[in-house]
């Protein structure tokens, strides 16, 4: 129980609470996926056309909720937080018609705050600072930046791209923090070599050839 208290009931009284105990909140069709950040979740149902962001600071309880109709449905998801407040948590979602969104989770049914349209197979991550790497099976790489307007307002913008020279249409990749700098790192289908990009500068490295050399 909250705060750590444990309390006893007899079975009537628990069987009496039970009839009057308000329903739970709930999503229309099954639950396939869930992403927890701070105080928010974020789920998607079984066919991929619901998603649903939570609350649970004190009891779970949905906050906004976007379906998806005809043949579109959610590939892929990712969220982040706010630049100014913890609370506030983004999602970005990819759909199977190519189209890369990002939403408030308060506010799934709204418009998105940026939109961005790629005719390729994509892979998305987010970072801890809030920002958004994108991967295409062709090998071209997005960053999308959280920026704060002067009316302390957060929007979305496409600030850096670049194209990596490896064959990478699995789209093995993964963020990660150097020297407080991010860092998005793609992995060659052959597991051979690999791509860093901070968005100033791009690497490529050849892991076989750099193992021969060592020893």
């Amino acid at each position: 129980m909250e705060n750590g208290v444990i309390q006893a009931y007899h079975a009537t009284q628990a069987s009496e609470a039970y009839k009057t105990m308000p329903a739970f909140p709930r999503t229309n069709e099954v639950i396939r996926s869930v992403q927890l950040l701070n105080k928010t979740v974020i789920t998607l149902d079984s066919s991929k056309r619901e998603l649903t962001s939570w609350t649970y600071q004190h009891s779970s309880s949905v906050e906004s909720t976007r379906f998806y109709l005809d043949d579109i449905i959610i590939n892929e998801y990712a969220i982040a937080s706010s630049a100014i407040n913890l609370e506030i948590v983004y999602v970005l979602v990819l759909t199977n018609n190519h189209w890369i969104e990002i939403y408030p989770s308060k506010s799934l049914k709204h418009e998105p705050l940026f939109s961005l349209h790629l005719r390729c197979s994509v892979k998305v991550h987010s970072t801890p600072n809030g920002n958004f790497f994108i991967l295409t099976n062709k090998g071209s790489i997005y960053f999308i930046k959280q920026k704060i307007t002067g009316d302390k307002e957060i929007t979305f913008e496409q600030t850096a791209q670049a194209q990596s020279n490896i064959s990478c249409s699995m789209m093995l990749s993964s963020v990660l923090i150097l020297n407080e700098l991010e860092c998005f790192i793609v992995f060659a289908d052959n597991a051979q070599s690999m791509t860093i990009w901070t968005t100033e500068k791009i690497i490529n490295m050849n892991m076989f050839h750099h193992l021969l050399h060592h020893h």
